[in-house]
């Protein structure tokens, strides 16, 4: 967990998800290996595009994550399984074509 220490030696641990409050608690911030703490990445700004594609890829990977063996083991052995597996895989196509038209664009 990581932790930084005052001037008067004083040990501060600092919950996960935090960041320092000025420099000096920046540079006595340190891991409780002993590392410095790495600096924090800048916040990047995404376009619409950019969103709309991540969007489009998380909902093809919870699409995916349904998909299990056992349900699959279902789809070949009963006709309401195929349909259940033909519905998803209209849906990735669909997603997959709206992927497709933002990169183009």
């Amino acid at each position: 967990m990581p932790y930084f220490k005052d001037a008067q030696n004083n040990v501060y641990f600092i919950p996960a998800g935090c960041v320092p409050i000025n420099e000096e608690e920046a540079q006595c911030l340190q891991t409780s290996a002993g590392s410095m703490a790495q600096e924090l990445e800048p916040a990047v700004e995404k376009t619409e595009d950019e969103i709309e594609q991540e969007r489009i890829l998380f909902q093809m990977s919870e699409i995916e994550r349904q998909i299990t063996p056992r349900r699959l083991r279902e789809a070949i052995l009963t006709d309401e399984g195929r349909e259940w597996l033909m519905s998803w895989e209209m849906e990735l196509r669909e997603l997959r074509n709206e992927l497709k038209e933002l990169k183009k664009a």
